[in-house]
């Protein structure tokens, strides 16, 4: 009986060291996200801005609030900015990209206008998974300065 209760106690103490380690094993185990994946992800977001025109997202004229020709757009934040009457643009032929680097250059909008038009149109994208952070960096290219856009 005594060889028995023993057996049995040093069997528990086995099986609990093999719990143990396994947990230390596979606790200490990360997997790296995968640089190519993120390239992808970075690559197809830029490509978004840059492909998509402001005038694909938006109609009417600028600064026009009523009538047949109400000024409106896709995104409420990029209405909020490309309807304005002071952000009138000398090129109406511009992508997202280009229309936020023109007006941040022009002084015409702030950071946080532009934090929420890159929020809302990569939100929108669903291009980048939820488990992925992402920044945007302005650089003026006369001062070499870089300013972060997302998130600030």
């Amino acid at each position: 009986m005594k060889r028995g209760y023993f057996f049995s106690i040093d069997a528990l103490f086995a099986i609990t060291i093999i719990i143990i380690g396994l947990y230390l094993i596979f606790a200490s185990w990360h997997q790296e996200p995968d640089v190519e994946t993120a390239r992808e992800i970075s690559y197809d977001l830029m490509q978004l801005l840059f492909d998509i025109k402001v005038t694909d997202v938006c109609w009417g004229n600028p600064g026009v609030n009523s009538g047949p020709n109400t000024c409106g757009c896709q995104y409420i934040s990029l209405t909020n900015i490309y309807c304005n009457p002071a952000t009138t643009l000398l090129n109406e032929d511009l992508s997202l990209l280009e229309f936020i680097g023109e007006l941040y250059s022009r002084g015409n909008i702030g950071l946080p206008m532009i934090n929420d038009l890159i929020l809302e149109t990569v939100e929108k994208s669903e291009l980048v998974p939820k488990n992925y952070n992402y920044t945007f960096l302005l650089t003026d290219l006369r001062t070499g300065n870089v300013t972060a856009v997302y998130p600030i």
